[in-house]
């Protein structure tokens, strides 16, 4: 039986929503994904009142990571295509992340990147990052 995965990647499907809500549209097979997690901030809440001269802290905006991958890179390809024209509209779109292990990361982010890279090994590549425009749904 031969390998379904030689060359091809991880196994991470990257989808965007179609015209059709809740209809999603395979864009390729991603060969690296970095999930951007999370980063919450915090502000400083002290007042005088506190006798041991401790600042006090308290939690403040929750700031979602970019999402960066990497898939095989073909200019003519309807994934690139697709992606070049998401990022020239500068609007948020949905997009679906699903690992091979059945985690999917779902919701609106800005294409803010795609960065088409030198053949290495013969092969080409592009790089793609995804700003959360909103909070996302993980499964």
């Amino acid at each position: 039986m031969p390998n379904a995965t030689v060359g091809i990647g991880l196994g991470a499907i990257l989808s965007i929503e179609s015209a059709t809500p809740g209809i999603y549209t395979a864009l390729g097979d991603l060969r690296e994904v970095e999930l951007g997690g999370l980063k919450v901030g915090t502000d400083d809440a002290t007042d005088h009142s506190h006798t041991d001269g401790t600042k006090r802290k308290v939690g403040t905006l929750i700031e979602l990571g970019d999402v960066k991958g990497t898939f095989h890179f073909d200019g003519k390809s309807t994934a690139y295509t697709t992606l070049v024209t998401q990022a020239k509209t500068r609007a948020a779109k949905n997009f679906r992340i699903q690992l091979p292990s059945g985690y999917t990361l779902t919701g609106p982010f800005i294409v803010t990147s795609i960065d088409p890279a030198s053949p290495k090994d013969k092969v080409m590549t592009c790089g793609i990052t995804l700003t959360p425009a909103a909070p996302y749904t993980e499964a």
